[in-house]
């Protein structure tokens, strides 16, 4: 019996890294599907990830294209960028003073 040559399987899988590390593997993913010509990231056989890579897999397997994940999550456009606005996940330190202000400690808080 003669074996049929089929397409290689192409997986990928990427790792966490909260919110900054999706921002790095989004631009990562973006250069190497510009640079490598036939790439379909969006179109593997397989994709998995944990944590922020988990998102990132999900996002690939529904057909969303890197640079479209780049475009609504690090280059939002219009009121996108009120809804997601990825400042505030550096933890800059207006940022948790706002916090704080709707965060009691535990002391304060009524029983």
């Amino acid at each position: 019996m003669r074996k049929t040559r089929t397409k290689p399987r192409v997986a990928l899988a990427l790792a966490g890294g909260g919110p900054l590390g999706a921002i790095h593997e989004i631009g990562a993913l973006c250069d190497l599907q510009e640079s490598l010509d036939g790439l379909a990231l969006h179109r593997l056989d397989h994709c998995v990830g944990v944590s922020a890579g988990g998102l990132l897999a999900a996002g690939l397997g529904n057909a969303i294209t890197p640079r479209e994940g780049c475009e609504a999550f690090i280059e939002p456009q219009g009121t996108a960028s009120e809804v997601f606005a990825p400042a505030w996940l550096t933890g800059r330190p207006a940022v948790l003073d706002d916090l704080a202000l709707h965060v009691q400690p535990a002391a304060a808080r009524p029983l």
